[in-house]
């Protein structure tokens, strides 16, 4: 499928400061992305850089097909709704004002304004609390106003920064059906930055690890944690003798090497030290697999299921990214 928003190599710098280094990400048309990072990572750079806020340095940045240069693709803007983290609202104006103004802003007629102002007001939840004024909210419910002036143009990407700060757990629940719920019927594509991985683990399909600039990982949630598949992880030794084994086995369907090492200090095998793999191999062929290599003379350390919640894979590969930029080996020696 095209992208909906794609970053080429994408590098930016405050100063001296990088900020993002040749960072390369795809969000699908139609898909449902998670952005996932540390404090600090990268993340809100990014999207100002996708929203135009901030001219990148250097690569190419394309936002439903345009290409982000100057002047500015303003059509692809129009088709964009957006949640900063620190969304304001206007507290002198209702609800249904504040709604009405950002869709003309958007250059919407004033008609056509108020009549998505009262659907978007009802689907987020404080339709009953349209004509009060704003500064009577609780943050919940300006938070649910910010998602609704996110929707209110009939976006085609919805860019969603950190959109559940402030809601409660029905709060949560309401916006994790809206977003599945239009992302199934018009099939609106959404770019979350958050950091409850749990609800990003429900909510996405494809997440994205950003980390210190450079993005570490990249994929659909099942194929990060190992979800729906037999996947077993194995550290061995030698790692090449393995992976021609398992590569010629007929009860292994597929073998590869592990993107990134099981325990965070492990770093990828050479000369004979013990390395990760991971094999598609259903369990009752498990014991088969364990003896053939031993009888290849290959050591076989450990073997475990791959699979992981999100919340694990995002804390090994950071750490083992951290590790490698302090030059730490296993166990934090200093390599």
């Amino acid at each position: 499928m095209p992208n909906a928003l794609a970053l080429e190599g994408v590098s930016h710098s405050f100063g001296k400061l990088e900020a993002l280094s040749r960072v390369h990400l795809h969000v699908e048309e139609g898909d449902i992305y998670g952005f996932l990072g540390l404090n600090g990572a990268g993340k809100t750079t990014a999207i100002r850089l996708i929203l135009g806020l901030v001219h990148h340095t250097s690569g190419e940045i394309r936002l439903l097909g345009a290409a982000l240069r100057r002047p500015r693709p303003l059509e692809a803007y129009r088709k964009t709704g957006v949640l900063f983290e620190d969304f304001s609202a206007h507290e002198y104006l209702s609800g249904f004002d504040h709604l009405v103004l950002h869709g003309q802003l958007l250059g919407m007629s004033r008609s056509d304004a108020r009549s998505a102002a009262g659907l978007w007001l009802e689907r987020v939840g404080i339709a009953s609390k349209a004509r009060e004024k704003v500064r009577r909210y609780s943050l919940g419910m300006k938070r649910r106003l910010g998602i609704a002036c996110a929707l209110v143009g009939s976006p085609r990407i919805v860019i969603l920064d950190e959109p559940t700060n402030g809601l409660d757990p029905r709060g949560i629940a309401d916006l994790r059906t809206l977003v599945l719920e239009l992302n199934r019927e018009s099939g609106v594509t959404f770019f979350l930055s958050s950091h409850i991985l749990g609800e990003v683990e429900q909510l996405c399909r494809t997440v994205g690890i950003i980390h210190r600039g450079r993005m570490l990982a990249q994929g659909t949630v099942a194929e990060l944690t190992g979800r729906g598949r037999r996947r077993r992880r194995l550290r061995v030794a030698p790692l090449a003798r393995a992976l021609e084994l398992l590569r010629s086995a007929p009860w292994c369907r597929a073998v590869d090497e592990a993107p990134v090492p099981y325990s965070p200090g492990d770093r990828a095998a050479g000369d004979g030290a013990p390395g990760w793999l991971q094999a598609d191999v259903d369990g009752p062929d498990v014991p088969r697999m364990v003896r053939d290599l031993v009888a290849a003379g290959v050591d076989v350390h450990e073997v475990s299921e791959a699979s992981e919640s999100l919340e694990d894979v995002f804390h090994r590969t950071v750490s083992f990214a951290e590790r490698e930029d302090a030059g730490l080996g296993a166990g934090g020696e200093q390599a």
